[in-house]
């Protein structure tokens, strides 16, 4: 999907770490706190090769490792969506890891060396804090 320099794309700072309230918040405000973009125009799922693309980026969250498909399945749920190109890509590159880092990662024991990963992984821990509140 062709997009211009003009389109609006949602960017706000990354704290990784951070506690904060997102009790009220949607998936798309908890992805922006995390700088992920956000695309809202291609949300409504209009581009028939978008929606394949996030169907099997959800069809690969499932996991081998329970605990970590118990984790990356109501975000790409109820995130993928909203993503744009670039952060979806982040995400697929996050799938390609093995399991149990993907999981230390979520679990704050380890993280990842790159930066995209680093923040796709913060978008999960603080949607899954947003489950938990409400």
């Amino acid at each position: 999907m062709e997009k211009s320099e003009t389109d609006s794309k949602i960017h706000t700072n990354i704290s990784a770490g951070s506690e904060t309230d997102t009790s009220s918040e949607t998936p798309t405000e908890i992805l922006t706190e995390n700088r992920i973009e956000v695309d809202p125009l291609s949300a409504d799922g209009s581009d028939e090769q978008r929606v394949n693309y996030i169907q099997q980026l959800r069809w690969r969250s499932r996991r081998g490792l329970l605990e970590l498909e118990l984790l990356l399945l109501p975000f790409a749920t109820d995130c993928l969506d909203t993503l744009a190109e670039a952060a979806l890509g982040d995400y697929e590159r996050l799938l390609g890891c093995e399991d149990l880092d993907i999981y230390d990662w979520l679990q704050k024991r380890n993280a990842p060396d790159d930066d995209s990963l680093l923040k796709i992984v913060a978008a999960i821990r603080d949607y899954q804090q947003s489950l938990k509140r409400a």
